[in-house]
């Protein structure tokens, strides 16, 4: 018998997952469902959100420093948490699926001096919430990458991003 391939796909409007071709939840969608989140809609917020990290994914994938100047603040805070940290980003926001029957789009994955760290930037006020977001996305990360020891060794991180380009890691 043939293996047959899975396959995610994302699709950016809605915000969704395609696992093999059916729709299952992501991280948000779980947290949300369970009343496990601190998210409150709010459409500027959401559109901030949307813009900070995609500034931050090409600066990743050195695709240009051209930014507004009302979000350079954003850019250069981060560039500041890299430079402070030794951050390296391996990747930035793949979509990846658990065995368990959800997905997620980690911000980035990464080396942080010798360890492996997994990144969420906030353009945000800090929350509790990203403490389970972000062990949500180390299962994605330790299940689906050939991970070099038991799930303690990888480093979880919110980075907080300010307009007056500063940080905070949490």
């Amino acid at each position: 018998m043939k293996e047959r391939k899975m396959s995610l796909e994302f699709i950016a409007e809605g915000h969704k997952y395609l696992f093999d071709g059916r729709e299952v939840p992501s991280v948000t969608q779980i947290l949300q469902s369970v009343g496990l989140s601190d998210f409150i809609y709010d459409e500027v917020a959401m559109a901030l959100g949307t813009t900070v990290h995609r500034i931050i994914e090409c600066h990743d994938l050195g695709k240009g420093e051209s930014v507004a100047p009302e979000f350079s603040g954003y850019l250069e805070g981060y560039k500041r948490f890299r430079k402070d940290t030794d951050y390296t980003p391996i990747w930035t926001e793949w979509p990846i699926y658990s065995n368990l029957g959800f997905a997620g789009r980690p911000d980035s994955f990464g080396t942080m001096g010798t360890e492996y760290a997994l990144i969420d930037v906030k353009s945000g006020a800090p929350g509790w919430i990203a403490g389970v977001q972000l062990a949500a996305y180390g299962q994605l990360i330790i299940e689906n990458f050939k991970f070099p020891g038991p799930s303690y060794y990888l480093r979880r991180y919110a980075v907080y991003l300010d307009p007056g380009g500063t940080y905070k890691l949490t």
